[in-house]
């Protein structure tokens, strides 16, 4: 597709390869990492799919392969930055609350009418 259009001197907007990182491969590298939390056996089967992603999107024109490994590493550093920002929240929100800083949770539910539901 991309040589005939070379051949044919086309040289109109998106007639060539278009971006780094490869979005496709980023966000098909993320699938993986989540399977693999899940099952071992599903991450590799999604492992397999990122491989495909990346392989046709330098076949078919859309991106160098170095668009692909610079998409790998950047979901690979989000993925880490991402789980560093989600423990230290989690951490932060179970620590002990300075004395009259903040409403406990139980004193807050104390304080509250408990609602009925409607049937």
């Amino acid at each position: 597709m991309f040589w005939s259009w070379h051949a044919r001197h086309h040289d109109n907007l998106g007639a060539g390869i278009s971006a780094t990182p490869s979005v496709h491969v980023g966000l098909a590298f993320i699938m993986p990492r989540g399977a693999f939390l899940m099952r071992p056996f599903y991450g590799w089967m999604m492992s397999l799919y990122v491989v495909l992603v990346w392989i046709a999107s330098v076949h078919l024109g859309w991106h160098y392969a170095l668009d692909g490994a610079v998409a790998l590493l950047l979901a690979a550093v989000i993925w880490k930055v991402s789980d560093w920002v989600t423990g230290f929240c989690l951490n932060v929100q179970s620590q002990k609350i300075m004395p009259k800083t903040f409403a406990t949770a139980a004193a807050f539910r104390a304080a509250t009418p408990a609602r009925s539901c409607p049937d």
